[in-house]
């Protein structure tokens, strides 16, 4: 698709979203008491959002000098109606004395339905698990990236320019998440010792051929997820001799997580591999075979329900809720074999050696047991699918870290990113709102969901 093409659809999303918001505007809000007029002019009427994360570390590896580095990552969240929403990150880091910017994606999403959206834009590839969920610092429990996933050097995508489907739906006891896209896709070094190595940062296509990928995940119980990926395109320039060489990617991902009372904490299991192979070619007097491999698995252990101020989990057996306590992590990792392995105690999950300096809000004591009975009483409808999903990937966030009106901007986001369908979204809206009742918060009017 040519960039006019990109500019013309993304265009057409907005003036949708415009005319949705048009036409609320044009229906009229319900009259509000004096208080309620009050509250709405004090939280302003624009469902905008800036959240994100920050780190901070010291960093040693074996034949280097060792540095420390430190880094911010703001998201803006912005929810233009009903079904218009654009969320974009920029990560801001100091390393070795330099500041880099980097934008790490800039996407626009329009909810086609339930089960359904369409995106255009910079968007985190959808290929594997790690890099659309994991890789933040807050997030990410290995000491670094694992080497066939990191961003310079790695043998996977990290963010596409293109166009997506994606989405979910329940098919009896299973859950299906999917991902479909179109994009320029990577691009093929023909020069030095990188000769044959893919480019995944190609904002401009090299060629007239563009990628298609996809991922399938199954969620077989709540708490184990298996994924398949695959990517295939032309990569070579397109007036050179390598104009007709593709390369074809795959992925399977394994992810398992589950709060378990014998041990007193949450079992996070992850294993990734990623086969690329690239067309034979020769680059200059060399002839090259191009098949690589390689991945990660990890073992995290959170003591989660040890301590005095541990929260015990409600009925349904989910732990939703908790304080932040830091711990020493031990982590062991084998980069030559491409099978990093980490088993850290980190209950903020952080990587090793690097420990964010804006953690998840913590919650009070009236709090946590506001959030407990709101839970008991939401059940498998709220409270249960926020400890099976929100869980799934970070820590949870206490219901107290956001206003009524931020989280539903925030839970936009993470419909996105969690493949949610619009009831499970709903659902564990409602039960964040329920958990908050009791709070000193204020609380944004809250609009309709999809």
């Amino acid at each position: 698709m040519r960039p006019a093409s990109v500019l013309l659809l993304a265009t057409l999303l907005l003036s949708v979203g415009s005319l949705s918001l048009g036409q609320e505007q044009l229906s009229g809000p319900q009259p509000a008491s004096g208080s309620e007029r009050n509250e709405q002019a004090a939280l302003g009427t624009t469902d905008f959002l800036i959240t994100g994360w920050a780190f901070g570390g010291f960093e040693s590896s074996q034949g280097k000098n060792s540095n420390f580095s430190s880094g911010v990552s703001p998201i803006l969240l912005w929810k233009l109606g009903d079904r218009i929403f654009f969320e974009s990150e920029v990560e801001i880091s100091l390393e070795s004395g330099e500041t880099s910017v980097d934008l790490e994606y800039a996407h626009l999403a329009y909810f086609l339905n339930d089960y359904t959206t369409l995106g255009v834009g910079f968007f985190l590839t959808p290929f594997g698990s790690f890099r659309e969920r994991l890789h933040p610092a807050w997030i990410n429990k290995l000491p670094d990236m694992p080497l066939a996933l990191d961003e310079e050097s790695g043998i996977a995508p990290t963010s596409s320019l293109g166009l997506q489907a994606r989405g979910a739906v329940q098919v009896g006891a299973v859950g299906i998440n999917y991902a479909l896209y179109v994009s320029n896709g990577p691009a093929l070094k023909t020069e030095g010792e990188e000769a044959g190595r893919l480019d995944f940062g190609n904002f401009r296509d090299s060629n007239k051929g563009k990628a298609v990928g996809e991922r399938l995940g199954l969620l077989l119980f709540p708490e184990l997820e298996v994924g398949y990926s695959l990517l295939e395109g032309k990569v070579g320039a397109q007036k050179t001799e390598f104009r007709d060489l593709k390369a074809f990617l795959q992925a399977v991902d394994l992810n398992y997580v589950k709060t378990i009372a014998a041990v007193k904490g949450r079992l996070d299991v992850r294993v990734e591999w990623v086969w690329s192979r690239v067309d034979d070619a020769t680059y200059g007097t060399i002839a090259f075979h191009d098949v690589r491999s390689g991945g990660y698995a990890q073992l995290a252990y959170r003591p989660s329900q040890a301590g005095a101020n541990s929260i015990l989990p409600p009925s349904g057996g989910h732990r939703v809720l908790g304080r932040p306590r830091m711990r020493m992590v031990r982590a062991l990792a084998l980069p030559a074999l491409l099978l990093p392995i980490a088993a850290a105690t980190v209950p903020s999950a952080c990587s090793s050696g690097r420990a964010p300096v804006t953690p998840p809000a913590s919650a009070s004591r009236a709090q946590e047991k506001a959030a407990i009975t709101a839970v008991k009483k939401a059940g498998k409808a709220g409270g249960q699918l926020w400890g099976e999903t929100c869980g799934r990937c970070h820590n949870f966030r206490s219901p107290a870290s956001y206003n009524a009106k931020e989280w539903d901007v925030a839970m936009r986001h993470m419909r996105l990113r969690a493949y949610l369908t619009a009831e499970e979204e709903k659902a564990i809206a409602e039960f964040i709102e329920s958990a908050s009742d009791g709070e000193s918060q204020v609380a944004g009017p809250r609009t309709q969901r999809r």
